[in-house]
């Protein structure tokens, strides 16, 4: 959590101090993002499809992410994660990203 604080206190934009931290995964610098007022939901949602991260996934569309597209989820190869976009109405580009990465099983 130091160094998320540092680069607070540096002037990093916190909504894409979200992304990062959901691309990494880490719940409790997500929350405190969050707290501090970051609101890019839907690139928080974009990071934890890539990075196969469900609980993320269900955060950020519980705290309003509604870019449903399967882009993301299909290029990031976790089946559970497209079923639960596709079931928020997904569609598009997902299969150019799932194929894009060679997940044939999409």
């Amino acid at each position: 959590m130091h160094s998320l604080k540092t680069e607070i206190a540096l002037g990093y934009d916190i909504n894409n101090l979200l992304c990062i931290w959901s691309e990494k995964g880490h719940l409790k610098c997500i929350k405190y993002l969050i707290m501090r007022g970051a609101n890019n939901f839907n690139g928080g949602l974009r990071e934890a499809c890539m990075a196969r991260n469900k609980d993320l996934v269900e955060l950020m569309i519980s705290l309003g992410a509604n870019n449903y597209s399967l882009y993301y989820p299909c290029k990031g190869g976790s089946k559970e994660i497209v079923e639960l976009i596709m079931s928020k109405d997904g569609h598009n580009r997902g299969l150019e990203g799932a194929c894009i990465v060679g997940h044939i099983e999409l």
